[in-house]
């Protein structure tokens, strides 16, 4: 049989699987997102978009209840979070990057990707964990919180034993101008 790197599938917004990596269809490109466990409501989901390149907004944005009739891709292949440990791409206190979207943040054993939330004020954020797409529903602890700002999101190839980067995240250059 043969084999196809990396393995895809069509699925629609409602039925992809939680904490998936998808690309949804648009016009003339696709985005990158990070299905959420909210429940889906007919045609609607929320997600991450990982890769948004509206002017003035960050790249991580969070969109509730949106409504895609069109095939997604899935990625059907585990996903790996690989994190840059170099002293300039991670803030041990939280106080730089706390509350910067796309920043992932360390609560405990989890880790959540920062969100700023689509069409809302500055500074609205959602959390969203990287592993399970749950959306987090607490009060962020106001001690020492470990950020990541630059991470890159991989599948591996079981047969060549590499990784293949899907995505990268640079908190240094986020913004789109």
């Amino acid at each position: 049989m043969n084999e196809v790197f990396p393995r895809l599938k069509t699925v629609s917004l409602a039925t992809a699987t939680a904490g998936a990596i998808v690309r949804i269809p648009r016009a003339s490109t696709s985005l990158l997102a990070l299905v959420t466990d909210e429940p889906a409501v007919e045609d609607s989901r929320s997600f991450v978009i990982l890769n948004a390149t509206d002017q003035g907004r960050p790249r991580a944005e969070f969109v509730n209840n949106w409504s895609n009739r069109s095939g997604l891709l899935a990625y059907d292949e585990p996903l790996r979070y690989e994190l840059s440990m170099a002293e300039a791409n991670v803030d041990v206190s939280g106080r730089t990057w706390l509350g910067v979207p796309g920043a992932l943040i360390s609560l405990e054993d989890e880790m959540y990707l920062q969100a700023a939330i689509f069409q809302s004020h500055f500074g609205s954020i959602r959390c969203v964990n990287i592993r399970n797409g749950s959306v987090f529903k607490g009060q962020i602890p106001n001690y020492s919180i470990w950020t990541f700002g630059v991470w890159s999101v991989c599948l591996r190839d079981p047969i060549h034993q590499q990784s293949t980067a899907l995505f990268d995240f640079d908190v240094h250059k986020q913004w789109h101008a």
